[in-house]
């Protein structure tokens, strides 16, 4: 009979390796690498991060046997411009499989938006103002309405935010312009944090310094669960993400899963997004 804490790290080791298996399963057919993490190397490689983004999204909270497991944490080291061409490539190779602009300097360490935009909008990656459709024009105009930040709009939508200013007035794009966070953006990191993510997780996911929403949360007394492992909070997190698509395939819109998780259906919408359930 195996010692319980070996059973335990024997079960986590079948459990990851199902896991690796459903993410690869998902990896794009365009990435070059075939087997993330199986190289000293991975360790300074955007794709990586892609993975572990992707693991994340996926991994239990628990083991069947309640034993609480630790969560991975990666970081891409910041790196310096001008930027090698191989690191460009895996950025926009990033973006080709749906992450964000932000989410991409994030992975990649690329901290030169301008540039890194430059690049998506010359291999037809990103949109420029004649690219646009009168629907997309839009749902632009209509997001600075609900107060959405320019940032989080090009993230959104991929149209190049310089070219927002052809649609608004000088002073909505004044306004739109001093917006560091979106009403959006800030409600999102709330709701994660008081889901129970930990400090890695809400900077990956949102962008935003930790600390910063939690003075956000303790102004509004918004309380965050306490479930420490090896000194870093997520169980509830994660629990909460498979919670979301069990009770999609159960049949739940995500109104009622926003309800039953302590959490908006907007949340509830890019969790299940991520995850590729809806």
């Amino acid at each position: 009979m195996f010692h319980p804490a070996l059973s335990a790290s024997r079960q986590a080791a079948g459990q990851y390796q199902e896991l690796r298996e459903a993410v690869l399963a998902d990896w794009p057919d365009f990435f070059p690498c075939r087997a993330p993490g199986a190289s000293p190397r991975c360790l300074t490689c955007p794709l990586f991060g892609y993975f572990v983004t992707e693991l994340q999204a996926r991994i239990p909270a628990m083991t069947s046997e309640g034993v609480e497991r630790d969560l991975l944490a990666w970081s891409m080291p910041q790196q310096v411009f001008p930027y090698e061409e191989s690191l460009l490539a895996q950025g926009l190779l990033l973006f080709r499989a749906g992450m964000s602009l932000s989410a991409v300097q994030r992975l990649s360490g690329m901290g030169q938006r301008d540039f890194l935009r430059r690049r998506l909008l010359a291999a037809g990656l990103m949109k420029g103002l004649a690219d646009c459709t009168g629907a997309e024009q839009a749902r632009c105009l209509a997001l600075v309405e609900q107060g959405w930040s320019l940032i989080d709009i090009e993230d959104e939508t991929g149209i190049v935010i310089d070219h927002l200013q052809a649609w608004l007035s000088p002073e909505q794009w004044a306004v739109a312009k001093g917006r560091k966070y979106s009403e959006h953006r800030r409600r999102y990191a709330l709701d994660i944090y008081q889901a129970g993510a930990d400090n890695h997780t809400i900077f990956m996911e949102t962008g935003i310094d930790p600390q910063t929403v939690g003075e956000w949360a303790k102004e509004l007394g918004i309380r965050r669960p306490i479930v420490v492992q090896q000194g870093r909070r997520g169980i509830d997190y994660h629990r909460k993400r498979s919670e979301a698509a069990r009770l999609q395939a159960e049949g739940y819109g995500f109104d009622k899963i926003g309800e039953l998780l302590v959490v908006s259906s907007d949340t509830v919408r890019r969790w299940l997004r991520e995850i590729r359930v809806s």
